[in-house]
């Protein structure tokens, strides 16, 4: 291959680190992948947008193994936005996600090593895992990362959120449901997945614990599922990465012999706490510098296609998830089509934040035009 990186450690096999692995094995290098978990299931609503797949084709291997929702409900205290999806949103268990990332992983000829990384240290310009030596290692073991922690400065408790909920063994038959908790700085949401229903909640760390996650968890299941059913659910909890507007940079993600991907990256969209796609797309873009032997591209890459982004999400989070903002969409969403569409967009992943103050900000007059005919026709009539 003719490049610095011939051999390269891959601590977490989750879809950052998987992805990242088979690119590179793919592209010649040597490539370990450290992962205790076997097909695990991550605590998570499991769904999967649409520009996801366009992104990545080959997830398409998923489809005989999820569940679509069509249509969504947005729950805004008293009011409700009911949203006919332009584009389903795919759910799928973990487990089997897992299992497609492996196979192409081994396929590409990685090799997996059924154990977690307990030892890594940074020997000089290389760093070794569990005693081997190799010469870069990729971080992509989550928002607790323990390569972060040893070659990096780990996420403050500022910087994460709490996410706790319920696999609930029932069928939901009508879409997704989220309701949004601006007291908690986040929102629940209910989710059919193909093995069962998830009903869990997000909230920010610093204004929340699990507890009162879990409760609101609970109160969201109760108000759409069978009683029985939620008395039998299996709880979950998993902290993720909330990374703070405007400081969500590419300092500390990557040196000469690491990088971060994913949720170890802190590389999440917090108003929907979608991170799949952003974990796939890092370790891709990790892959090619590493590939190419040049670390810096992957800050470059990261500085062009995802921090703008996400830097500009965490920065509309605080003023999105108040109550002000929200009774307003609550009152014009049932009743404005260019709001309920530019939501669509939104939860479908086409609408792009650098896009959001066009398509949701600024409309505002119209939305109060289209208030106000509906509320002279319904006069006259």
């Amino acid at each position: 291959m003719g490049c610095r990186y011939t051999k390269v450690a891959i601590i977490g096999g989750g879809p950052a680190g998987a992805v990242c692995a088979e690119y590179l094995a793919r592209a010649g290098c040597d490539v370990t992948v450290f992962e205790g978990r076997v097909c695990w299931e991550k605590p998570c609503a499991g769904g999967l947008t649409p520009l996801l797949f366009d992104e990545f084709p080959w997830m398409h291997a998923l489809d005989q193994n999820c569940t679509r929702a069509d249509r969504a409900r947005i729950e805004l205290f008293d009011d409700k936005i009911e949203i006919e999806l332009s584009r389903p949103i795919r759910m799928v268990t973990r487990a089997d996600l897992a299992r497609l990332l492996r196979g192409r992983t081994q396929s590409a000829g990685a090799r997996w090593v059924d154990r977690f990384a307990r030892t890594i240290e940074p020997a000089g310009p290389s760093v070794l895992v569990e005693g081997e030596r190799f010469d870069c290692v990729v971080g992509a073991d989550g928002a607790s990362s323990s390569v972060r922690r040893r070659l990096s400065t780990p996420l403050s408790r500022e910087d994460m959120a709490l996410s706790s909920g319920l696999y609930v063994p029932a069928r939901f038959q009508r879409g997704i449901v989220v309701r949004m908790l601006p007291q908690l700085c986040g929102y629940a949401w209910i989710f059919p997945r193909p093995d069962c229903t998830s009903v869990g909640v997000v909230g920010a760390y610093a204004a929340t614990d699990g507890r009162e996650l879990r409760r609101e968890a609970e109160r969201l299941a109760r108000d759409y599922l069978p009683a029985a059913a939620v008395d039998a659910a299996r709880p979950f909890g998993h902290p993720l990465p909330a990374v703070r507007g405007g400081l969500l940079l590419d300092d500390g993600l990557w040196s000469d012999r690491f990088a971060l991907v994913g949720d170890a990256a802190g590389l999440c969209d917090q108003l929907t706490g979608e991170g799949i796609r952003w974990a796939m797309l890092s370790g891709k873009l990790a892959a090619e510098a590493i590939a190419a032997g040049e670390m810096r591209r992957y800050a470059d890459a990261l500085r062009k296609r995802v921090l703008p982004e996400l830097a500009l999400c965490g920065r509309y989070v605080s003023r999105i998830l108040r109550r002000g903002p929200l009774r307003l969409a609550g009152l014009f969403g049932p009743r404005s089509s260019l709001l309920r569409r530019a939501i669509d967009d939104y939860l479908t992943g086409s609408l792009s934040y650098p896009n959001f103050k066009q398509r949701l900000i600024y409309p505002a007059p119209l939305f109060f035009g289209q208030l106000a005919v509906q509320f002279l026709f319904s006069k006259r009539k």
